[in-house]
């Protein structure tokens, strides 16, 4: 079985091994009931980096000490960072420099 909240889709069954952990997640509100919060958590937690590219570089300074993942869900582009320490784990919509 498939998960089909991601646009790219990623096998449910998929062996994601966790390397850091999460913390206390907090997801925004917005997002709430809209997004399959759970399959972002596992990649995250894995390493998967999403869809980091170079043309977002000018999100860098800001995403300093953190591990920082963005995945395209359901048309939006959703953030998912862990602070330094591991202890808090923050899910949100991510605005582009053009939606700015």
């Amino acid at each position: 079985m498939e998960s089909q909240t991601m646009d790219r889709q990623v096998a449910a069954t998929a062996e994601l091994t966790p390397v850091f952990r999460l913390g206390t997640t907090v997801v925004d509100r917005a997002l709430q009931g809209k997004i399959d919060i759970d399959v972002l958590l596992k990649r995250h937690s894995a390493c998967d980096w999403g869809e980091l590219s170079p043309e977002l570089a000018w999100i860098l300074p800001k995403a300093s000490g953190l591990l920082m993942s963005l995945f395209p869900v359901n048309g939006l582009l959703v953030a998912v960072e862990t602070m330094w320490d591991c202890s808090v784990t923050r899910i949100y919509r991510f605005s582009t420099l053009e939606e700015r």
